[in-house]
């Protein structure tokens, strides 16, 4: 939902299956959707490397990410898709 230079990485955000209150399964649209899944990506890395600095996690995120567009970054979806099994699978190799 967010578009811009200020985009770095894109997360899953268009009909996500999720839980309502009571257990209903609903599925959501947009940057509360998706941003949970950069986060929880970003929470994974640092739990392998809680030393990591914002540099390298950073570079993990974006370095790991599925380019979506155009080749290279570009305003849509920043450096791409947040990739969580690439991101841990690089930052356990470390």
């Amino acid at each position: 939902s967010n578009r811009g230079p200020e985009v770095d990485l894109a997360g899953p955000g268009v009909q996500v299956v999720s839980f309502a209150p009571g257990g209903e399964l609903i599925a959501g649209s947009g940057t509360s959707f998706a941003a949970p899944h950069v986060a929880g990506t970003a929470a994974l890395l640092l739990s392998l490397h809680p030393d990591l600095s914002l540099e390298e996690l950073v570079e993990l995120l974006t370095g790991t990410a599925e380019d979506l567009d155009a080749p290279g970054p570009d305003p849509a979806t920043g450096a791409g898709l947040v990739d969580a099994g690439a991101a841990v699978q690089v930052a356990a190799s470390r």
